[in-house]
Formats: C-alpha cells, sequence, structure tokens
C-alpha cells in the first residue's frame, strides 16, 4: 500500500478519535475492498462477510480510539478485522488456525472480491481489468506473495513464513510478480502517474 494512502487512513482514525464521524465515510472509500477481501477469506461467503463488516463498521469509533498512533494504521484494521473473524468462527465453533494459508479456493475468492462493485470510477474499473489480466499471469506462489503484500500488508520476511519458503524465495516471487503486473500495465498504456 502506497505510504500516502496510509497517510490517509491514519488521518482519518485520529479524527474518527476525536468524534469526527463524517471521516468514517472517507475511510470506508479508502479501504473496504481490502476489508471486504480479508473478511470474505475468513468467512467463507459473502454473506457472512458483510456481516461481519456490518458489526465493524458499527464499531469504528470504539476501533479508532483504540488506535495507537505509531503503528501501521492499515495493519491495526486488518488485525483488528482478522480478530472479530476469528472471535466470531470460535463462537459458532468453527475450528480454525489463526494464520489461513492461502489455498487455491482462497485465490478463487479473489477472483468473487475482483467482481465485487467497489470500483465506482471508470477510470478504476478500467484499472482493475488490467489488473486482473495481469493476475491471471501470475504463478500460484507469484498470487500468495502478491496478495499477502498489498492486500494483507505483510513483510517479505512473513511471507516467506506463511508460505514455507525461504526470505530470498519469497523476495524473488514478489520481484518477478511486480515486473509482470508492470508489463501487463505498460502493454495496456498505464503509467504510474495513471495510478
Amino acid at each position: 500500500m502506497l505510504p500516502e494512502k496510509k497517510t490517509k487512513i491514519d488521518g482519518c482514525l485520529r479524527h474518527i478519535a476525536k468524534g469526527d464521524v463524517n471521516k468514517v465515510d472517507k475511510l470506508y472509500d479508502l479501504i473496504e475492498a481490502h476489508l471486504f477481501f480479508i473478511a470474505l477469506k475468513y468467512m467463507g461467503d459473502r454473506d457472512k462477510a458483510e456481516d461481519l463488516l456490518s458489526d465493524f463498521w458499527c464499531d469504528i469509533v470504539r476501533i479508532a480510539k483504540r488506535y495507537v498512533f505509531s503503528v501501521n494504521p492499515f495493519s491495526y484494521l486488518c488485525k483488528v478485522l482478522t480478530n472479530m473473524a476469528i472471535t466470531r468462527l470460535k463462537k459458532e465453533g468453527v475450528k480454525r488456525k489463526r494464520e489461513v494459508s492461502i489455498t487455491p479456493e482462497v485465490l478463487e475468492r479473489y477472483e468473487t472480491f475482483c467482481e465485487y462493485d467497489v470500483f465506482r470510477a471508470e477510470h478504476d474499473r478500467a484499472l482493475r481489468e488490467i489488473i486482473k489480466k495481469g493476475f491471471a499471469a501470475l504463478t500460484r506462489k507469484e498470487k500468495i506473495v502478491t496478495y499477502l503484500t498489498y492486500w494483507e500488508d505483510k513483510t517479505v520476511r512473513e511471507c516467506a513464513a506463511s508460505m514455507g519458503v525461504s526470505k530470498s524465495t519469497a523476495d524473488r516471487l514478489k520481484t518477478s510478480a511486480k515486473e509482470k503486473l508492470k508489463k501487463v500495465l505498460e502493454e495496456e498504456g498505464w503509467d504510474k502517474t495513471d495510478l
């Protein structure tokens, strides 16, 4: 995630913690797509994921008040949502590992996420289609590293641990995936200033 976006998320959380609930809509627009995919990964179906997210957003003022401003704001929100999902699954009697492995089924859910209508502007829809095309060109391991680093904001070391590979292998996979995605974007006429 770009540092500018993290700064915006941080600003929204600070304002919400002070009682400015008007910033909730802005925060929603910044992170809803990411949170939906995380909720879908843990809950397993769209209805349960949306129910979990509904509870998350109802509790956003309390969540913002607990935010420590020295940590990564996006990772903090992902962790809160993950913990909410794990707690809910425990209450439902579903036994699940704390770290959900990225399986072909989870990657299929990513495709479901790509169809989720959070991309409102035509520019975003066009970019989404190009990214889907680029994602399809990646190997399974490259998809997993891309998902973990860009959607769950994990470090290369954390990716390596989740995948059971060395840090250097995870780093090579991340670099390879990034180059493939960059190539697809360039072939379609996009450059960094468009993103």
